[in-house]
C-alpha cells in the first residue's frame, strides 16, 4: 500500500522540483546571468547539488534492477542522496533568501526540515539498529534454518509457506526450506522491490 502511494507522490514532487527553476528563469531571466563578481551564490550551488542528488535518487529508484544495484546498497544510497537533496534544498532556500527574509519564516522552515531529517534518521537508522527492549524473550538476528526448526511444525513438507520480505531474508528462508526437504510447490514467494 505504501509503495503504491510513495512512488506517484514522489514522482509528482520531483516534477515540481524540476519545474521550479524553469518557472523562476522564465519569470526572471536575469537570474541566468553570471554574477559580476564571478562567484556563484551558495544558494545556487546548493540548488544544483540538491537537484543532482534528487535526479540520482530517481534514476537509481526507477532502474535499480537494470543497474544491478543490490537492495542494501540502493537503500543506503537512497537515504544519503535524499538527505543531500533535503539539506541542499534548505541551504538553497536560506541562501537565496528570496522568500525567507522574515526571520520567523526562516526559523520555521529550518525547524520543519530539522524535524523531518531527524525523523528520517531515527526511523531508518537508529530504530532498526536498536536492541530489543528489556525483557524481550523472542528471537533476534537473521532468519536461519536453526531458527525456523525451533518454530515450525516438524512435518515441514506437509505445510504451505508464504514468504515475503527483503530479498536476503527470502533467500535464507527458501534455502532453509530446501534443506528441510520442502518441495518448491509448497512455498510461495512474493518478491517485489520498493524501487
Amino acid at each position: 500500500m505504501i509503495h503504491h502511494f510513495h512512488r506517484p507522490v514522489s514522482l509528482a514532487a520531483v516534477g515540481l522540483v524540476f519545474a521550479h527553476p524553469l518557472i523562476i528563469f522564465a519569470a526572471q531571466p536575469e537570474l541566468l546571468a553570471r554574477p559580476e563578481s564571478g562567484e556563484i551564490p551558495i544558494g545556487a550551488v546548493a540548488a544544483l547539488l540538491s537537484i543532482g542528488a534528487l535526479a540520482t535518487v530517481v534514476v537509481a529508484a526507477l532502474w535499480r534492477v537494470k543497474l544491478k544495484l543490490s537492495y542494501e546498497l540502493w537503500q543506503r544510497t537512497h537515504i544519503a542522496l535524499a538527505l543531500t537533496a533535503i539539506i541542499g534544498g534548505i541551504v538553497h532556500m536560506v541562501g537565496g533568501s528570496f522568500h525567507l527574509q522574515d526571520p520567523v519564516k526562516c526559523a520555521l522552515w529550518i525547524a520543519l526540515v530539522a524535524f523531518w531529517v531527524a525523523l528520517l534518521i531515527y526511523v531508518r537508522l537508529v530504530k532498526p539498529l536498536s536492541k530489543p527492549p528489556p525483557g524481550w524473550a523472542g528471537e533476534t538476528g537473521h532468519i536461519t534454518a536453526e531458527l525456523l526448526s525451533r518454530h515450525l511444525p516438524s512435518a515441514y513438507d506437509q505445510h504451505e509457506y508464504f514468504i515475503c520480505g527483503p530479498n536476503p531474508m527470502m533467500d535464507a528462508v527458501e534455502t532453509a526450506l530446501g534443506r528441510f526437504g520442502v518441495p518448491m510447490s509448497k512455498y510461495y514467494s512474493e518478491r517485489y522491490s520498493f524501487a
